[in-house]
């Protein structure tokens, strides 16, 4: 039995360090399936709770990837859960207290995430300094589509008449 507890926490182990780069490239892979066009004709609807959602056809890439991160944090959540005894729960007490500071500074969103965007702004210009393997910057998408958004819809446009729109 007990050897059979070492062979179980050996294979644990090795899925770990295995399965940690796929999530990356998965994460990578399913965000760059968003298009320009397609965020560019969401925010022309105006509605963001059918964001990305076609009515009439089948679901955006938009929709698509909101609704796989959506899964996604719902099976953390269950994963979590599905221990019995509360103290075999993964908790942020576990967490290194300076790498929870360090999240909970990078997602305060004060002063519109000011921090987070600092981050955001050194990581690109790092990316453009380095090779090409480590060229990959994924933005917190939720933020990204309401930039987008406030910028489209804050951007004057020229009506029919020739008058101009300011909302």
């Amino acid at each position: 039995m007990d050897r059979y507890n070492k062979a179980v926490k050996n294979l644990q182990k090795t899925l770990t360090e295995n399965t940690q780069r796929p999530v990356q490239s998965d994460i990578l892979e399913r965000f760059s399936m968003v298009g320009v066009d397609e965020i560019l004709l969401a925010l022309a609807n105006n509605d963001l709770a059918d964001l990305g959602r076609n009515r009439n056809g089948p679901m955006g890439s938009i929709a698509f990837y909101v609704d796989w991160f959506n899964r996604l944090s719902s099976f953390a959540a269950t994963e979590v859960l599905r221990q019995l005894k509360k103290k075999h729960r993964v908790e942020w007490s576990r967490v290194e207290k300076s790498k929870l500071e360090i999240l909970q500074h990078q997602l305060d969103p004060t002063g519109n995430f000011l921090s987070y965007r600092a981050t955001m702004k050194a990581a690109q210009w790092r990316a453009e300094t380095v090779g090409s393997s480590q060229k990959i910057v994924i933005p917190f998408f939720v933020l990204l589509l309401k930039d987008l958004f406030l910028v489209y819809h804050g951007s004057v446009r020229t009506l029919p008449n020739g008058h101009l729109n300011f909302v």
